[in-house]
């Protein structure tokens, strides 16, 4: 993949995980406020609760789903990779070349007037 293409590569993995567990949680609800069965809580009010059979149904839907979806990806075709030919020229950089002094940071300037002056040197020294 084009290193151009890395985010929206990315946007789109999360944009399909994201759609996929809402998805599971919608499919599961469902399943589990099908299979309910009422029980009495401490107050001995009737409370409606998902029973086995219906967590058993939700993952087997669930493993169902996951079969489906490693068949699918199995049959997406895959592009082979382009091996280059030793007659192809290698692809040129693009980028303009920087001068150097754009490529490193500005040296401290000494200044030569001090330098050339006896006695200018820090102070209690002589040159």
């Amino acid at each position: 993949m084009p290193l151009e293409q890395t985010a929206a590569a990315n946007g789109l993995n999360v944009l399909m995980r994201t759609i996929g567990q809402a998805l599971c949680s919608a499919v599961v609800a469902t399943v589990l406020a099908q299979h309910t069965r009422p029980f009495a809580d401490t107050a001995g009010v009737a409370v409606a609760a998902p029973t086995l059979n219906g967590y058993r149904m939700a993952f087997a839907v669930a493993g169902a789903v996951a079969l489906l979806a490693c068949a699918a990806a199995c049959l997406v075709p895959r592009q082979p990779r382009s091996a280059p030919s030793l007659l192809q020229e290698p692809e040129q950089d693009v980028r303009p070349e920087l001068p150097l002094s754009a490529q490193c940071p500005p040296a401290i300037e000494v200044h030569r007037s001090a330098e050339a002056r006896p006695g200018s040197g820090p102070v209690g020294t002589t040159a």
